[in-house]
């Protein structure tokens, strides 16, 4: 079955299920829409309600950016903290980064927390897996969406619904 929970043009999640695992865990295929751009690879098989769900819980925990030093281009926010993954002292890091399993190895990543909006920094590797047709081609270029926090959250809280009671 397939679903776009969302708005491509906003924020939209993109889903091919395929059925349940041996486990009981929602199996399919899936994709994240920011501003009109995709994020992630629909051709990488994931747990739905593990993966997919679990990165976007982690991105509603990321913290508040409070650094007065942080840049206000997008380019250089992405090399900030780009950096600061590279610093192996950085313990603060991490709360920054979000994972949804294989669909976004492809990319860097990261999010924070301003004011009352959650703003997603993305940018592919130079060498994506040559596997993911859908990246073939995918610009280069460091993309940036903001969206208010507490509609991310909705969203998400309705896709937890939604895989539950699949």
């Amino acid at each position: 079955m397939n679903l776009l929970l969302g708005s491509k043009n906003d924020f939209g999640v993109e889903i091919k299920a395929t059925g349940k695992s041996n486990h009981g865990s929602l199996m399919g295929y899936a994709r994240l829409w920011f501003g009109g751009n995709f994020f992630g690879t629909i051709n990488s098989y994931i747990f739905l309600d593990g993966y997919l769900l679990g990165g976007l819980y982690q991105m509603l925990r990321t913290k508040y950016l409070n650094d007065v030093s942080f840049p206000e281009d997008v380019t250089e926010q992405f090399l900030y903290f780009k950096r600061r993954s590279n610093d192996l002292e950085d313990d603060e890091i991490d709360w920054y980064r979000f994972d949804c399993g294989t669909m976004t190895d492809d990319f860097y990543n990261w999010t924070y927390r301003k004011d009352d909006c959650l703003t997603i920094i993305w940018k592919i590797r130079d060498q994506p897996n040559k596997y993911h047709e859908d990246l073939l081609g995918y610009p280069q270029s460091v993309f940036s969406y903001q969206i208010k926090y507490d509609d991310f959250k909705e969203l998400v809280e309705r896709l937890d619904r939604l895989l539950k009671n699949w």
